[in-house]
Order: C-alpha cells, then structure tokens, then sequence
C-alpha cells in the first residue's frame, strides 16, 4: 500500500553504496509525504531488491523500523464513572493527546483537579511521570448528588471538565456503562494501531470495548483479517485486558457479508467461539455454528453497502440487537438529510418498522414483569 520503487537507470549500485530517501523532500518533482497521524509501535520496514531487472524480488534482511510518535500536548481529556455509590471509591481517567488524539508519551507534568460541584475526596495535584500519555486517579464521593470535575495543566492553557457523575446513597438495581463495540486494529485493511483496549479504557475512559477485525477466509492468506494465526494473539489480549468490575473486554470479530446479509459483528460470552468467514459461510450457517446465550450477532451499518441489511432471513435468538448509528451513518435518516439510504429516502421508515416488529416478537415469547 506504501511503496517507494527505487530504480537504477543508469550505471549500476554497487556492495556498501547508500541510499538516501528523504520523506518530504519536494525538491526533485516528488509531492512529499504526509507523516502518519495515529501513534504505532516500532513497525518492521520490507526491503526487497531485483536484483536482475526481471521484475523478481528477493527480500533483503535488516533489522530497521519504522515508529510514528505522537505530537505536543494539544488537549486534556477527563472522564469518570456514569453512576456512583457514597464512600465506594472510583476511577478518574486523565488524558494528554495531540491533535489527532494520540496519547502525548513525552508529557511529564503537574495537572490540577479542582471539585466544581459534589463532595469527594480527591487529590488536588497529579504527576504524569510514566511517559505514557494518561494517568488515573481514585476518588471517594461522600454525599448523594451530582459531581463535576475540573482540571487544568501549564497554567490551565490545557483544561478538561469531567461528565456529570451522579452518586446514589446505596448501589443502584442499574448502572449507566459505556463503551465501544465496533473496532478495528492493523489486523484490518480499513483499520490501524495495536493498543485499543488500552486506549479505551484509559483514554477514551470507556467501560467496556470489543475489537472486531474482519474475519477473512485462506484465500488471501489471511494478511488483511483475523485467521487462524492471528486468532491466538486477539484471544489473549481480550483476556489479558479484561478486568471484571472495571473493564470488560468481549471476544468479537466483523463477518462482513455481501448482499442480501450485509455485515455482521459477532460477539461471544468469554470464550471466542467459531471463527467463520463470509466467504465460505452464509448467515444462516454462521447462525448455525451459534449457540443462544453464548452469541450474539448484531448488523453493522444497516442502511448502507453493499445494500439495507434483508431480514430475511432471521433469527430472533441470535440477532437480538439493531445498530442504529455508526460512522458510516444513521441507519433511520431520510436521504435528504445527507446519509443514510441512498436508493429510497423513505426506505428508513421501512426498516423502523422492521426493527419493531423484531422486538414485538421478542416480547411475545419473553415473559414482561
């Protein structure tokens, strides 16, 4: 996807000679190249060389890499739990991030906290010291009520105020939780980086998160989606990051279907199950591969490519969940409004009334107290 193609016209290079590639260097005709804006790990760089000009490379061993750093300190993030419990402590997550919000590992300063509403214990001053771009920080509330946060770094030209936090005299029958359910990593041709669950929880402050890089079949190799080698790794970095009662991580994958079925997240009850891809399976036989209560399916972009999810056919066990807004659109908007269906504008009304009759039927078999 990024090649640079080094060719020699003239003469020949010859054991030990160099070459130089500057990125960005307009000078010589070239249109530069713009740095990566999402923050990576030390990433192995592919050198190969023909050596004969008959169009056959032969990769050349090395040991450099390529790390994409993040930028100056451009915005404080703060977040805290949705619903709290008097005298039960709690987590406060801080964050410093670039303008494309990666994590600012070079920031080690002081950040003042100040309470703007509540009663709580808190400290007034934090120290980023660790080099990894976030911090957290435990607080106890005291009194029912509302709790709003203030912080402030090099002298508050950096400022963040925390949501609205409400505490509750005892632990509530439900709790407010929030989270991402649909990620992609470098495992994806549409996705990049390699630490989401760490960023999730720490800087986004979410409460749960799931990774769900395609599932591709052996066809391609699997070099762009999950496969059977790459299944492993996934495994072990949703049970290593999984901490119950403050962060839950699901095991999950995007079986991206074409039309009639569209694309699908599958998510599992803490094992992965069958890992199954859409170009080898139907819906209905990944359904099949299911158990009910251990899976679950959920249809992504609903209202877009390849065509609106069909609900026929169905499964009222499995896909139990409707995704109503993603990036790539609103499911339930007119096209007038800009996204949506692109065929028939009204067509979202059509799929609302879908999306109820799903639920009247679950209702119907599913006792209501």
């Amino acid at each position: 996807m990024f090649v640079v193609r080094v060719t020699v016209s003239e003469g020949r290079l010859l054991e030990d000679d160099t070459i130089e590639i500057v990125y960005g260097n307009t000078s010589g005709g070239s249109r530069g190249l713009r740095a990566s804006i999402v923050s990576t790990s030390p990433e192995p760089v592919l050198v190969a060389l023909d050596r004969a000009g008959s169009g056959r490379f032969d990769v050349v061993s090395h040991r450099s890499t390529l790390t994409s750093r993040s930028g100056v300190a451009a915005e404080l993030v703060m977040a805290g739990p949705s619903t709290l419990v008097v005298d039960e402590p709690a987590e406060l997550r801080l964050g410093i991030v670039d303008v494309y919000a990666n994590p600012v590992t070079s920031f080690q300063e002081d950040v003042e906290l100040k309470v703007i509403q509540g009663e709580l214990v808190l400290p007034s001053t934090v120290r980023f010291t660790d080099g990894r771009g976030f911090h957290s920080v435990r607080f106890t509330p005291r009194s029912e009520g509302l709790i709003r946060l203030q912080a402030g770094a090099r002298d508050h030209l950096l400022r963040a105020w925390s949501n609205p936090m409400k505490v509750h005299r005892e632990a509530p029958a439900e709790r407010i939780y929030w989270g991402d359910l649909h990620s992609h990593t470098r495992h994806s041709w549409d996705g990049v980086g390699d630490r989401a669950f760490e960023y999730a929880r720490n800087v986004s402050g979410f409460d749960f998160h799931a990774i769900t890089d395609h599932s591709r079949s052996s066809e391609d190799g699997f070099t762009r989606g999950l496969g059977p080698g790459l299944r492993p790794e996934i495994g072990e970095a949703v049970d290593a990051h999984n901490d119950p009662g403050e962060f839950v991580t699901l095991h999950a994958y995007e079986a991206s279907f074409r039309a009639p079925y569209g694309h699908h997240n599958m998510y599992f009850r803490g094992a992965p199950g069958a890992l199954l891809s859409p170009e080898r399976v139907t819906l209905p036989e990944l359904w099949n591969a299911m158990v009910a209560g251990e899976a679950l399916t959920i249809p992504h972009h609903t209202g877009k490519f390849p065509q609106p999810v069909s609900v026929d056919p169905h499964d009222p066990e499995l896909r139990r969940n409707f995704e109503i807004y993603s990036a790539h659109g609103l499911s339930l908007m007119m096209k007038e409004a800009g996204q949506g269906f692109e065929d028939d504008p009204y067509a979202g009304l059509a799929q609302l009334v879908v999306v109820q009759n799903w639920f009247e039927e679950l209702n119907a078999r599913v006792p209501v107290e």
